[in-house]
């Protein structure tokens, strides 16, 4: 008989605690991260099913999703199969850290929304103005086209423009804290030797890989980034198309960022021009297919 038992989250580590060794089995979820820790340091198996595989473990089927009901059906998953897949659980240096560029992102995409509002509000006016959005210079040179040309600073303009100036000062301090990890922390220090891979790049990617050695090549890890092509192959045929949406979101973003910085500022750079040949040649096999 299959015993059931409701323990509210907050005691589930105290819980964990007192059961014997056993395989503790989750849903990956927000939670998932400091239950895993909890279940791990009671020394038990555990394993957090990646999102992806739920739903074809039964998982929300039918369109009925319950806690109970997931609940059996990770069990009986678990049951089944001895090898479930696990998402990898990060080291504490390394969650902490992804953390800090995870709160560094939100800040940036704040600055850009304020930033596309006030620029709308100067559209409005039939402004433009020339400074870009990330330099610090931006507010002042709001306020001085507003001055100039509107007969005055509107409050609302003021207080967008204030709490334009206050994330940007908290970005800064992230990005101190981010420079000082990556100085201290060998992996990035190494990371950083690559053309255009600076301190949060280097941060972002050993937070969110972690440990290397879970991937078996280069290939693998490339592929768990979203960095290689997908593939629609049918009746012999082999088509390339364009990279793969998966893996983290944030950091394949990064990625793809410093290689673009890498191309505008350092053309001539052997990674540059290598990259050049290598899409000169897949344009050239792509044209040949279609003829």
């Amino acid at each position: 008989m299959t015993a059931r038992l409701q323990v509210p989250t907050r005691d589930l580590p105290d819980w964990l605690r007192r059961l014997p060794r056993s395989r503790v089995v989750m849903e990956a979820c927000t939670q998932s991260p400091a239950i895993a820790r909890a279940s791990q340091a009671a020394n038990h198996e555990t394993v957090v099913v990646p999102g992806q595989l739920v739903r074809a473990l039964g998982v929300g089927a039918r369109g009925i999703k319950t806690d109970d009901r997931d609940a059996e059906v990770l069990a009986r998953a678990s049951v089944r199969s001895e090898e479930l897949p696990s998402v990898h659980l990060r080291t504490d240096v390394a969650r902490s850290r992804k953390q800090l560029v995870s709160a560094r992102a939100v800040l940036v995409k704040s600055r850009t929304q304020l930033s596309l509002f006030i620029k709308t509000w100067l559209r409005g006016q039939l402004l433009n103005i020339e400074s870009r959005a990330s330099s610090p210079k931006f507010p002042e040179a709001v306020r001085r086209l507003a001055l100039d040309h509107v007969g005055g600073l509107p409050m609302e303009l003021e207080v967008l423009l204030t709490s334009y100036e206050s994330l940007t000062e908290q970005i800064h301090k992230l990005d101190e804290e981010l420079e000082q990890l990556a100085e201290q922390d060998p992996i990035s220090k190494l990371l950083m030797t690559m053309p255009g891979i600076g301190a949060i790049a280097a941060t972002m990617f050993a937070a969110h890989v972690d440990d290397v050695s879970r991937f078996e090549s280069g290939e693998q890890l490339a592929s768990y980034l979203g960095l290689v092509p997908g593939e629609a192959t049918t009746g012999g045929k082999v088509v390339r198309t364009s990279t793969i949406k998966a893996g983290p979101k944030q950091l394949r973003s990064q990625m793809v960022q410093s290689a673009w910085t890498l191309r505008r500022v350092r053309p001539n750079d052997p990674i540059v021009l290598w990259a050049r040949r290598s899409r000169t040649s897949a344009a050239n096999a792509s044209r040949s297919r279609g003829r």
